[in-house]
């Protein structure tokens, strides 16, 4: 898929990742062992936008996340999104800073929308 590749640079200029000194997908594709900086990602593509190739870079971080376990973190936001259709778990801090907001309390989300998460 990245074959193509011209390793010209123009994906890792513009990652902010790299650009705040991390490591992200753009420099994790071409080690040919699984790299945890996939998980670094943004999803602000701009690297696909700036590809002189136009290499499918949203194909290829799918693929390389799959390839490895998401880091801890991650994994912890992913089922608390399966399991409550929030990405945080919500505690009762939570909501009494909403009230210092005048916001309304979370409440769970409907078990119907959660079924769809799920697919």
């Amino acid at each position: 898929m990245l074959a193509d590749c011209l390793h010209c640079g123009a994906c890792r200029r513009v990652c902010p990742v790299q650009r705040l000194g991390r490591a992200s997908f753009p420099g994790s594709w071409e080690k040919d062992e699984p790299n945890p900086a996939v998980w670094n990602c943004t999803n602000c593509w701009l690297c696909q936008e700036n590809c002189p190739q136009g290499l499918d870079l949203w194909q290829a971080k799918a693929l390389a996340q799959r390839q490895q376990p998401p880091p801890p973190g991650i994994a912890r936001s992913v089922a608390n999104l399966r399991n409550t259709g929030l990405s945080l778990p919500v505690i009762p801090e939570i909501n009494e800073n909403r009230q210092e907001y005048e916001l309304s309390p979370l409440k769970p989300v409907n078990p119907q929308i959660l079924s769809l998460l799920a697919r």
